[in-house]
């Protein structure tokens, strides 16, 4: 009976830290598509374009 608690308990611990992981890639996602909002509103654009991202003479990024 005590082992089967104890699963259970490691079970939840486990799916607690998933739980975790999972809020915090949401919190991030969240920041990303924030900053990208920001960028977007200082640059005048509603949308960026490649040549915004990129230099076209030499490809990398701007």
């Amino acid at each position: 009976m005590a082992e089967e608690t104890q699963h259970a308990a490691q079970v939840l611990e486990r799916r607690l830290e998933a739980l975790e992981r999972r809020t915090g890639t949401a919190r991030r996602a969240e920041r990303i598509l924030s900053t990208a909002v920001g960028m977007r509103t200082r640059l005048g654009q509603d949308r960026l374009s490649i040549e915004d991202l990129y230099n076209p003479n030499t490809g990398l990024p701007a």
